[in-house]
């Protein structure tokens, strides 16, 4: 039972891994394009592209996030561990259960405060000042960012680092 569960939560962890990541390269692509086309437009043509800045704004809003969470769950993060790659394995699994807690506490309170704050600008519809774009829907990258940071965290925790604790 716990093998197929397990088996469940890795396919539908790969098709979510799938989907973000083309979801956020489609916004890299589409912020470049139009990046392009401004500068163009504003050079050539002098016409500048009215609400140019806050749609990059907005993509940029999108693709940060997704792409802190794609990191988070292929584990290509950034991380200096040359005082822990010395240590033995039992205090490097407990540096990494400590560690792991921290991150996951961090990027929890993250998304609760972004789901709270999503809530917030829904009720007060606020837009933006060219476009007139609400700007709620621009929080849910946030929220699944710290959603799928804490899952990937827990996994870790769970799976790499207790284990190594009761490991000799």
């Amino acid at each position: 039972m716990t093998e197929t569960v397990q088996g469940g939560f890795k396919k539908f962890g790969k098709y979510f891994l799938k989907a973000v990541t083309f979801v956020s390269a489609l916004n890299l692509f589409m912020m470049m394009a139009l990046t392009a086309i401004a500068v163009i437009s504003r050079y050539f043509f002098n016409q500048p592209i009215p609400g140019d800045t806050e749609l990059v704004e907005f993509m940029m809003a999108i693709f940060v996030p997704l792409s802190v969470a794609i990191c988070a769950a292929k584990h290509q993060h950034i991380a200096v561990d040359m005082f822990v790659e010395k240590m033995p394995k039992r205090p490097q699994a407990i540096f990494g259960v400590v560690s792991s807690l921290l991150i996951m506490a961090f990027y929890g309170l993250v998304a609760w405060e972004n789901l709270v704050f999503l809530f917030e600008e829904a009720k007060t519809k606020t837009t933006t000042a060219v476009l007139l774009i609400p700007t709620y829907p621009f929080i849910v990258p946030l929220i699944i960012m710290g959603g799928v940071v804490v899952v990937v965290m827990l996994h870790q925790l769970i799976y790499v680092n207790i284990k190594g604790i009761f490991e000799k």
